[in-house]
């Protein structure tokens, strides 16, 4: 049995992920990616666009209004990254120890740092379409796959042990006196 909280975690993530994303953050160092690995290891999978459809608004509004830049096809790429990560949070759904977590908030992090950084050279016009471009793009995303990395490591803990922790049992009542 599902708690109103446990039930209203993944969504309260939602909320605060999305709104860190308007502060200003170093490298890619924000609760995105762990955030989305929780709403595939809870969610129900009619509400999985929800989260998806947050990040990509979000992404557009900050495109659009704090960078006051134009909209790329790499954009694309980016979507089916986060789009992968919460993938990879619904193959936590039954798994939810540790190494699974661990494993998986990795891989997220790797394959994100793939795909987006392919877009970034195949859509944008900043690399040459040739495999020294495409080296070239890569090398040039490692500090911010480290963050990234990093970030998703330490949210990924954190949210997964304040959901184990909502799903505890409850406690049992203490007896008054020990002699009872």
């Amino acid at each position: 049995m599902r708690t109103k909280w446990e039930a209203a975690f993944p969504y309260l993530l939602l909320a605060a992920a999305i709104g860190f994303r308007f502060f200003p953050n170093t490298l890619d160092f924000t609760p995105v990616g762990a955030m989305l690995l929780v709403a595939g290891a809870c969610l129900p999978a009619r509400r999985l666009w929800i989260p998806l459809a947050a990040v990509m608004a979000s992404d557009f509004a900050l495109t659009t209004f704090r960078y006051h830049a134009a909209h790329s096809a790499d954009q694309y790429f980016t979507w089916l990254a986060w789009a992968v990560t919460l993938g990879l949070g619904w193959l936590l759904r039954n798994r939810q120890k540790a190494a699974p977590i661990v494993v998986a908030t990795l891989a997220s992090s790797l394959s994100f740092f793939v795909i987006s950084d392919f877009g970034v050279w195949l859509a944008g016009g900043l690399y040459p379409k040739t495999y020294s471009g495409l080296a070239a793009c890569f090398v040039a995303a490692v500090p911010f796959y480290r963050q990234m990395a990093a970030g998703d490591l330490i949210f990924s803990a954190v949210f997964f042990s304040a959901l184990a922790w909502l799903r505890r049992p409850a406690a049992e009542p203490v007896m008054a006196s020990a002699g009872q």
